[in-house]
């Protein structure tokens, strides 16, 4: 999966979706994303892995800058 910055990512938990705005997509020291609520919010990390393996991009979302 291409993650990048502006794409809307779900993860569905227990309750309901969880959906998330990536900000920024980080390589180094190890890769990473920055991420926020898709409604606003506290931003935070998750390993570029987790994301892979947890979360799949809407569809139908242009990623877009913002």
């Amino acid at each position: 999966m291409q993650v990048t910055r502006g794409a809307l990512l779900v993860r569905l938990d227990d309750k309901d979706p969880v959906l998330l705005r990536v900000k920024a997509v980080r390589y180094a020291p190890v890769p990473y994303a920055e991420v926020e609520p898709a409604g606003g919010g506290r931003r935070s990390t998750v390993l570029l892995a987790e994301v892979e393996r947890e979360f799949r991009v809407e569809p139908g979302v242009l990623a877009i800058d913002g």
